[in-house]
């Protein structure tokens, strides 16, 4: 249905978005970044299109540098959360614990409860003490 409606109106960014989680969900993704960057295109404001092309590049090990780019662009326009969770694992991925711990710190204001946010602090607490 999302395919459908991308092709039916291929400036709607919110049916790209969407098609990109699918394919990222089924591991196809190299069309998840067509995707994801179609609707960056269409409208550069939608914040969580960056965070998903962040994820996708954090998933193929590949344009760590890219991935804390889009993950501060998303965390810019729509600072939730899961933007700053998905920020904080593009700075662990790149080693840069003191940067990842700011990052999840902050997730964890926003959700004190959010227990993947406390998982994902002592990941980092247990990397910066190795």
């Amino acid at each position: 249905a999302y395919k459908q409606a991308a092709n039916l109106q291929p400036d709607l960014a919110a049916a790209h978005g969407a098609l990109g989680s699918i394919y990222f969900q089924e591991g196809k993704l190299d069309k998840a970044v067509e995707e994801f960057e179609a609707a960056i295109r269409i409208n550069p404001q939608l914040g969580v299109a960056y965070q998903s092309l962040a994820q996708v590049y954090m998933e193929q090990g590949a344009k760590l540098d890219e991935a804390i780019e889009l993950a501060q662009k998303a965390t810019q326009l729509n600072p939730t959360g899961p933007s700053l969770d998905t920020l904080a694992q593009a700075y662990y991925c790149k080693k840069m614990y003191t940067e990842a711990e700011e990052a999840i710190r902050r997730a964890l204001t926003l959700e004190p409860g959010n227990q993947l946010y406390q998982k994902h602090l002592a990941l980092i607490l247990n990397a910066r003490s190795q």
